[in-house]
């Protein structure tokens, strides 16, 4: 398993509000690497605030694949 440095999105959300364009990119950025786990056959089942990380780069990194199902 890799590991990422950064914050999660439960932290950053706990923060306050947040910009609605970092936001949106977060959405999105998120939102392709679920379809990229779904084209490989990948369900992650416990996407959640708790299971992104934000890199330093503002990269999100989806974690937490240990409910995953494969079909």
């Amino acid at each position: 398993m890799a590991f990422y440095e950064g914050t999660t999105l439960k932290k950053k959300i706990e923060q306050g509000p947040q910009n609605f364009l970092e936001a949106l990119d977060a959405m999105i950025q998120i939102s392709r690497g679920l379809s990229k786990a779904h084209g490989q056959g990948i369900v992650h089942r416990d996407i959640k605030p708790a299971n992104v990380i934000e890199t330093g780069d503002h990269v999100m990194k989806i974690v937490d694949f240990g409910l995953s199902q494969t079909g």
